[in-house]
């Protein structure tokens, strides 16, 4: 199995246990769909470092909750309304 199933199959067990496990690396990021056009500029920072090391990982639509013992990953969902800034990201990056 591939790594990023992998993380993909672990990030789903922690939400739907309501869990915390530290999953980000150097390599990995798991963000939130972001509300506002300008939160965008932090997802983009991101994908710039990934592009400008040695590659890496966005997972969007997660999001960390609470803090200490409460910590937790939480679905955030999909923004129907973002859909457009996410569409951009091949034209702003390239290799």
């Amino acid at each position: 199995m591939k790594v990023v199933d992998q993380t993909l199959n672990k990030l789903a067990d922690l939400i739907a246990q309501s869990r915390f496990a530290e999953l980000e690396t150097e390599w990995l990021e798991i963000m939130p769909v972001p509300a506002e056009g300008g939160d965008w500029k932090e997802r983009h920072k991101t994908v710039n470092a990934f592009l400008n090391t040695r590659g890496g990982i966005l997972i969007l639509g997660v999001k960390e909750e609470g803090v200490g013992t409460a910590r937790r990953y939480a679905l955030s969902g999909w923004r129907e309304d973002a859909e457009g800034n996410l569409k951009e990201f091949p034209r702003l990056f390239s290799d």
